[in-house]
């Protein structure tokens, strides 16, 4: 019998598969293609990876509490803030699902993302971007 991965282990593995489905700027909908699923579980047998829509929606909304809650631990502790650089990354994917992507570049460190916004029903001005950015 295989064994299944704990609640605790599944979202290491599942955060780290949203790091890099965006920062590779790898579509959602990759998640869903038999190879990857047969290569997940190659990887990690008894782990079975959320379907693509559950990835765009559930899990990115959890994943952004922790990393904001973990970027604001961290530049509690960077001694030179003022060297952050923000980067807003846009997307779409192939179901036109549009993603913001907030990335802070920091000295020595590299980039950590900050906060994913799923903007599909907003409009995309530049009152509207701003606008997201000084909530986040």
């Amino acid at each position: 019998m295989i064994p299944v991965p704990k609640q605790e282990e599944r979202h290491g593995i599942i955060n780290a598969l949203l790091d890099m489905l965006i920062m590779c700027n790898i579509a959602f909908r990759e998640v869903d293609c038999p190879w990857f699923r047969r290569f997940c579980r190659h990887l990690r047998p008894g782990f079975i990876p959320a379907c693509a829509s559950t990835m765009r929606g559930n899990y990115i909304d959890n994943r952004q509490t922790q990393v904001t809650i973990a970027i604001e631990q961290l530049l509690a502790t960077v001694v030179f803030p003022h060297l952050i650089t923000l980067v807003l990354d846009c997307r779409t994917d192939i179901i036109n699902t549009s993603v913001w992507v907030i990335i802070a570049l920091l000295p020595n460190i590299g980039p950590i993302v900050l906060e994913t916004i799923n903007a599909s029903a907003e409009s995309h001005t530049g009152e509207r971007i701003l606008a997201s950015i000084m909530c986040s």
